[in-house]
């Protein structure tokens, strides 16, 4: 649960504030995902490990949060199989997520201008029960998020403002008045190493410090409390690709907590077909990618 909440945080940092903060700075879904070549679609399919002495084979097959979510700062959805679609651009463009143990089937649509436009997320049968539209200035940063149910019906409202080069502060509004809260990040060349939550504006209720590598991947995220008192702290280390190699979590007092390792095989772009991954020495999940290419 902590890797989850955390993953949420940098992936919410890193695509929304380092993509928007200048215009010519746009990511793509393939630059997010570290693929290279022109892909088309990837389809994963996840397995429980089966371990015979030193070997790690696939088990059964079971569901997994899909990557693609993850990285990008949405919640993590648990699928059974996951087949995501790109544009000619290098966005993705249709995500389809299969869980077959509970026959449910959930697709996700994008629609792009220069930027993202619009998502929805809905059922195969093209009933859709969630919607965002986005908006943005003139810099092509991010300046209105809007969220809507199936009935059309606003539940939800992000603002985000940057006063100058190195300060985005990002309001949230919902219907319930508790929830209201407010972002302030502190960027240094473009990247976010200081972000500060407020409830309602006043009161702190997390602090999150960040280092990068000399790629401008995020190597030691710190979590704090409205104290200022260290709650934990993230280490990670990334292969030639750009893939994550280690994830370790520590108190504190550097106690080491979890420690996450991935293993990778890789096709002839450099792609990574299978990864496994291994949680305080134990594998924990298989996941295979079959990747079609334009």
């Amino acid at each position: 649960m902590i890797k989850t909440v955390s993953k949420i945080i940098l992936g919410l940092l890193c695509i929304h504030f380092i993509s928007c903060t200048d215009g010519t700075n746009v990511k793509t879904d393939y630059m997010r995902l570290n693929l290279n070549g022109k892909v088309k679609f990837i389809t994963e399919i996840y397995f429980l490990p089966a371990v015979s002495g030193d070997t790690i084979k696939r088990g059964e097959r079971t569901t997994n949060a899909t990557s693609f979510f993850e990285s990008a700062g949405d919640e993590p959805f648990s699928s059974y199989e996951t087949k995501v679609y790109f544009d000619h651009n290098g966005n993705i463009a249709e995500c389809f997520m299969d869980d077959s143990a509970s026959d449910f089937h959930f697709k996700e649509t994008f629609e792009y201008d220069d930027n993202l436009l619009v998502t929805k997320q809905g059922f195969l049968s093209g009933e859709f029960f969630y919607k965002e539209i986005y908006r943005y200035d003139s810099k092509n940063r991010e300046t209105e998020r809007y969220f809507y149910d199936s009935e059309k019906h606003l539940f939800e409202s992000v603002i985000t403002k940057y006063p100058d080069a190195n300060t985005v502060i990002e309001k949230v509004h919902t219907e319930n008045e508790y929830s209201d809260f407010e972002r302030e990040t502190r960027l240094k060349d473009g990247l976010p190493v200081l972000l500060t939550s407020r409830l309602d504006s006043v009161r702190i209720i997390e602090k999150w410090r960040g280092e990068y590598d000399g790629n401008g991947r995020v190597s030691v995220s710190k979590f704090y409390d409205s104290q200022d008192k260290l709650l934990q702290y993230e280490k990670y280390v990334y292969d030639g690709y750009g893939n994550e190699l280690e994830y370790a979590i520590f108190s504190d007092n550097d106690e080491l907590l979890t420690k996450h390792e991935c293993r990778y095989k890789y096709d002839g772009y450099g792609n990574w077909t299978q990864q496994v991954t291994i949680t305080d020495g134990q594998p924990e999940i298989i996941i295979l990618r079959n990747i079609i290419y334009y």
